[in-house]
């Protein structure tokens, strides 16, 4: 998984994901090539699971409600022995 920032200041995604703790790689899409071609939403949401304040998992998608938030929650634990 990788993030695309198509924000015009290259660096707040950056700074975003570095204030988080995530350790994403990432990539500049200035002029919404990659992104316009693909027909991706404008922003992706990216959730990320801690626990105890280790990162155990990023979720780069949109949730539709909270039970499929949850189940993705559980899953994330689950895939940390938890």
């Amino acid at each position: 998984m990788v993030g695309v920032h198509a924000d015009a200041y290259p660096a707040n995604g950056v700074e975003m994901l570095d204030s988080l703790g995530v350790d994403l790689p990432s990539y500049q899409d200035g002029d919404n090539t990659f992104a316009g071609t693909l027909g991706l939403p404008g922003v992706v949401p990216i959730t990320v699971l801690a626990v105890d304040g280790e990162q155990v998992a990023v979720f780069a998608q949109t949730f539709r409600s909270v039970e499929e938030l949850e189940q993705k929650v559980a899953e994330g634990l689950i895939g940390q022995g938890a």
